[in-house]
């Protein structure tokens, strides 16, 4: 019985650690495409995970801060300006978990601030980079319908 209680109480308890984390309301198709600054399809071929100390000007002393930078190889873009074929996109640490060598859809925007879960150095304003999170509709290539990539094609279009 008490096996059953803990298997019970373990799986409540996950249940809601899952919950936790995706606190996003799913995003249509054109409401990802207006709130996004860049939608391209790419592959990844590095991931780097950086920390760093920095400042925290809230409590006036110095912090680390962890985030990821993935780096994609360019193939199709449906929105936002490219000037080569390499993109690199950031996340918080353990937001996204993106696999080398494999194709990716990513919904990006232009963040001007730390990526971050820190309440002491969160809102700091930094030199913008490209952001993507678990909270847009960001997704490995092939788990993408082929209907939402003729939408952004048609999207594409007629924004240009």
């Amino acid at each position: 019985m008490k096996g059953i209680i803990l298997a019970i109480f373990t799986l409540l308890i996950g249940i809601n650690n899952i919950q936790a984390n995706c606190d996003c309301e799913e995003l249509s198709l054109k409401k990802a495409y207006n709130s996004s600054d860049l939608i391209f399809t790419g592959k990844l071929v590095k991931k780097e995970v950086l920390t760093e100390e920095i400042n925290a000007p809230k409590i006036e002393s110095k912090q680390l801060y962890t985030r990821v930078i993935y780096t994609f190889e360019l193939k199709q873009l449906f929105k936002g300006k490219a000037t080569n074929r390499i993109i690199q996109i950031q996340t918080k640490y353990n937001n996204i978990n993106f696999e080398k060598g494999k194709l990716y859809l990513v919904y990006a925007y232009l963040s001007k601030y730390l990526l971050t879960n820190n309440f002491y150095i969160n809102g700091e304003k930094v030199t913008p980079f490209f952001a993507t999170d678990i909270c847009t509709r960001t997704k490995e290539l092939q788990l993408v319908e082929k209907k939402e990539l003729k939408k952004l094609k048609k999207y594409a279009k007629h924004h240009r």
